[in-house]
């Protein structure tokens, strides 16, 4: 056993805090949220967006207003040649890398006999092939930082649900491509998943679906 005159080695109060930041699907929704609750003074944070300018705008305005500096990176993360030049420029432009946050997804509702292999496709490049993409793109990064990756899964990958089969499995992929790159990457980097249940809606979900 330690010693107990002696503090331990590791703790959470000894990690420094991320100045350079890069949130994927940052325009809206939970990444626009997630983006602006990371925003601190001399923190810098890459807001990625696909087609939603406004919405990465305003994501910017509210990183400003809390004293951080906010970069709009725009790439289709559907091309994986965009998503790993995503990690590229980001890392140009903020000068390296300590958190990359991967929560842009598809949350296509497909019932199951419906599904096409264009639906199947559709889920798991964006949902697992794309982060897989960009979390190996941002590695040298991350290592030379020692920093982090966060990824967002579901609820789903534990208690699957109807109606959403492709999304549900692509989910289930990436939890445990976060378990392997947590292997693959350590100690040098953390990685890590957070996998909530409802947090918003689906845009398209009927009120009585919600209710």
């Amino acid at each position: 056993m330690p010693s107990p005159d002696r503090a331990p080695e590791n703790t959470a109060a000894e990690l420094s805090p991320p100045r350079r930041v890069l949130v994927t699907g940052a325009g809206t929704r939970v990444g626009q949220a997630i983006a602006v609750a990371l925003a601190a003074p001399q923190v810098s944070v890459g807001v990625h967006y696909h087609t939603n300018r406004q919405g990465a705008e305003q994501t910017q305005a509210l990183i400003e207003a809390n004293g951080a500096k906010a970069v709009l990176l725009q790439a289709d993360l559907n091309d994986i040649g965009q998503a790993r030049g995503l990690i590229d420029e980001c890392v140009s432009r903020l000068e390296g890398l300590d958190l990359l946050v991967l929560s842009a997804a598809s949350f296509e509702r497909v019932p199951f006999d419906s599904l096409s292999d264009e639906a199947w496709n559709r889920s798991l490049a964006l949902n697992c092939s794309a982060q897989f993409a960009m979390a190996h793109q941002a590695s040298g990064a991350l290592r030379q930082s020692s920093g982090s990756m966060v990824f967002i899964t579901c609820a789903s990958t534990l208690v699957p649900m109807r109606n959403y089969l492709p999304y549900v499995v692509s989910k289930g992929a990436l939890r445990h491509l976060m378990r392997t790159l947590a292997l693959e990457l350590a100690p040098d980097v953390r990685v890590n998943a957070v996998a909530p249940g409802t947090v918003l809606p689906a845009e398209d979900m009927s009120d009585a679906a919600v209710q």
